[in-house]
């Protein structure tokens, strides 16, 4: 009996001793952080808004139909730039993960009886997409910001494009114009001065001035001129309310000059210069984007991305072959990650 009974203690602590060597030999796994989950619900609602797209373009009949199948890959293209390199965040459920609840089908819905997808299902799930991407860009950490700021753009670019295919009225830009009362923070005797941290906010200040004047010369040497001032004065705005921007954090702004140099050929084909100006503006609030904090500077960034990325749309810049619309405005494609082909 006493032998049994050292038996068992023996083999109680051989037990203790093989938890405490698995619990110490096991590394935590660290929490990941809002930015990464941003990224993984972003990824994971761009792969459904993918599928979505295939379906659509299985379905589509009318050779004048929306390019569902051009619109799966720039969305497949969003995911492979969203997703973490170690694949390890899972998304939270949300309408677009296999595991939330589907909110164009009730709990007893079956897969069999499940109603064919439409246009509108794809044009809904973009809004939630890009919104969410919109809002998380906002407070993302810097790099990744720019990223989803640019996905949120394309997306709703996307979706401006499906709604007028389908006729009912476009979104607007789920992101508010930057606020600020027109008084800096500041107390009023200290100098506004320059600061490091802010120089992309005035060299995008700079760059509207510059946009404003080469829309005035264009108006100056045009037959009908009206076709160039409601532009020149959308820049003029945007440069005041980046100039605004800069007071609220006590940064003096940078005055206009009298003349900027603009390119060689400006006077020769002023329409292609234009077109590559508004181009130029997509990619420097792009650029804003990603080296900004968080705050008033970031959010009138991301609005003025979304406002030059339809311009820019709108005067034939930045444009993809198949689709006409890009799939990551103000970011360059050679920095579009790389989609293995099927099979490989």
């Amino acid at each position: 009996m006493r032998r049994f009974f050292r038996f068992i203690v023996l083999l109680l602590v051989l037990v203790m001793v093989a938890c405490i060597g698995l619990v110490i030999g096991t590394e935590p796994r660290e929490e990941p952080t809002p930015t990464e989950l941003a990224l993984a619900d972003s990824a994971g609602a761009a792969r459904s808004l993918a599928s979505t797209a295939r379906a659509l373009a299985g379905e589509a009949t009318a050779a004048d139909s929306p390019p569902y199948e051009s619109m799966a890959t720039i969305f497949d293209l969003h995911a492979a730039a969203l997703q973490l390199p170690d694949d390890a965040t899972e998304p939270p459920p949300s309408a677009f993960s296999d595991t939330g609840n589907d909110a164009r089908e009730s709990p007893s819905t079956s897969p069999s009886a499940a109603p064919a997808v439409q246009p509108r299902d794809l044009l809904i799930d973009l809004a939630l997409s890009y919104t969410k991407a919109f809002n998380a860009a906002a407070t993302a950490e810097p790099g990744p910001a720019r990223v989803l700021a640019s996905v949120a753009t394309a997306q709703w670019l996307q979706a401006r494009s499906l709604a007028g295919s389908m006729g009912v009225s476009l979104p607007s830009i789920p992101v508010p114009d930057a606020q600020y009362d027109g008084a800096p923070a500041c107390p009023v005797d200290v100098p506004l001065q320059r600061d490091t941290g802010l120089e992309g906010a005035r060299l995008a200040v700079l760059a509207e001035h510059r946009a404003a004047y080469a829309y005035e010369l264009a108006a100056a040497r045009a037959p009908e001129p009206q076709e160039y001032l409601p532009r020149m004065a959308e820049h003029d705005d945007a440069a005041s309310s980046g100039s605004a921007v800069l007071a609220q954090q006590c940064v003096a702004e940078p005055l206009p000059a009298v003349a900027y140099s603009l390119t060689g050929d400006f006077l020769a084909d002023t329409g292609r210069s234009l077109q590559l100006l508004e181009g130029a503006m997509v990619e420097t609030y792009a650029d804003l984007v990603g080296v900004s904090r968080t705050g008033i500077v970031r959010t009138w960034a991301i609005r003025r991305l979304a406002d030059t990325a339809q311009h820019a749309i709108e005067t034939g810049a930045g444009q993809s072959p198949a689709t006409g619309l890009p799939a990551f405005p103000g970011i360059a494609a050679d920095e579009y990650p790389r989609l293995e082909e099927p099979g490989r």
